[in-house]
C-alpha cells in the first residue's frame, strides 16, 4: 500500500528546554548521532510531505541556523510571544498558508485577488523536537491510520502502566477520542485512564485552521492548549480516533539529561523498539514518559 502523502509535517521546537541546565537549545543536543531535532527532521521527510515547518523561538537563530544546515528546504515559523502548544501551531499553520499563497503568485496568478484565500489542505502532522525515537515508520502509521478513518485529528498515544503526571485519552463507547484531560483536571475514574497522549497528531487542514481560531487562554497556565482541538472538532462532527504506539518508548521525549543518555541507549541499541521504557530512561518507572499535551 502506497504511503499517503501529508500536506505538511510541523515540527515543533521553540521551547527553552530549561530542564536540560545547558546553554546548548534542547533540540540542538545530539543523540546517537544527531540533534534531537535531526532526528524528527530525518523522520519527517521519510514521508515525503509537500512541505516541512519548523516552529521556533528560543535561541531562535542557532535553531534556525541547525534547521537551514540539515534540511534547507524546510520553512521556518516564528511563535510570537502568545504561549502554548496551539500558538505554536497556529503560528506554524500562518507560515504554510502564506507559502502556499507565494507559490500562487510565482506561478503566474498575479492580479487575481482570490489568491489571497488559498490555503493548504490535506493532513497535517505535528510532531515535536526532542522525540529521537519517533521514526518514519511510526509517523507513517499514525498517518495511514488518520486516513483509513477520514479522521478530522488523530493522536497518538501510548499504553503505560503508570499514567501519574499525563493527559489522558478518553474515549466513547465507539472509540472515539472525547478529549485529552490532564492529571490536575482529570476525576478519579479518569485517573485510573493507562492511555496517556503522546503529544504527536494528524490534522486535517480544515478543521485544524477552523478549531485553532477558537483557541483561548482561559486556564490556569494562560496559554493556547493544542488538546482543546480535540473537541473543538468533535463539537462540529468530526471524527476523533486515536492511533496506540506498539511500543511506548518511542515515543519518550528528553526534558533534562538524564533522559537524553537513556534516549541515546535505546537509540543506540539496534532493536531499541523493543526495550523496556524504563531502560530508555535511567531514572526508573515513575519517570518514562515526558508530559505532553498542553
Amino acid at each position: 500500500m502506497s504511503l499517503t502523502r501529508p500536506a505538511a509535517v510541523m515540527i515543533l521546537a521553540a521551547g527553552a528546554g530549561t530542564r536540560m541546565k545547558s546553554a546548548t537549545p534542547k533540540v540542538l543536543h545530539e543523540i546517537a548521532g544527531r540533534s534531537l531535532l535531526g532526528h524528527a527532521l530525518h523522520a519527517a521527510g521519510s514521508l515525503d510531505p509537500e512541505r516541512v515547518v519548523v516552529v521556533v523561538r528560543h535561541e531562535r537563530e542557532r535553531v534556525a541556523a541547525h534547521v537551514e544546515e540539515h534540511a534547507p528546504q524546510a520553512l521556518l515559523a516564528d511563535q510570537d510571544d502568545i504561549p502554548g502548544t496551539g500558538r505554536a501551531v497556529f503560528c506554524g499553520l500562518s507560515a504554510l498558508d502564506a507559502t502556499a499563497i507565494a507559490a500562487q503568485v510565482a506561478a503566474g496568478a498575479v492580479g487575481d485577488t482570490s489568491i489571497m484565500e488559498t490555503q493548504v489542505e490535506g493532513a497535517i502532522v505535528v510532531t515535536s523536537g526532542d522525540v529521537p525515537l519517533v521514526d518514519g515508520d511510526l509517523l507513517a502509521g499514525l498517518v495511514e491510520a488518520h486516513a483509513a478513518q477520514g479522521a478530522a485529528v488523530t493522536v497518538l498515544t501510548a499504553e503505560v502502566p503508570d499514567p501519574t503526571g499525563y493527559g489522558r485519552i478518553v474515549r466513547d463507547a465507539s472509540g472515539q477520542v472525547v478529549a485529552i484531560v490532564e492529571q490536575k483536571d482529570a476525576t478519579d475514574e479518569q485517573r485510573a485512564i493507562t492511555e496517556i497522549n503522546a503529544g504527536i497528531y494528524v490534522f486535517d487542514a480544515a478543521h485544524l485552521r477552523r478549531a485553532l481560531a477558537q483557541l483561548g487562554q482561559d486556564n490556569s497556565q494562560g496559554e493556547m492548549y493544542l488538546t482543546d482541538v480535540i473537541h473543538l472538532a468533535r463539537a462540529e462532527g468530526g471524527h476523533t480516533h486515536a492511533h496506540v504506539a506498539a511500543d511506548a518508548a518511542s515515543v519518550e521525549g528528553v526534558n533534562d539529561r538524564v533522559q537524553a543518555r537513556g534516549r541515546r541507549t535505546c537509540a543506540q541499541h539496534p532493536h531499541h523498539r523493543g526495550m523496556d521504557a524504563r531502560r530508555c530512561d535511567g531514572r526508573g518507572p515513575r519517570h518514562h514518559l515526558d508530559r505532553r499535551g498542553r
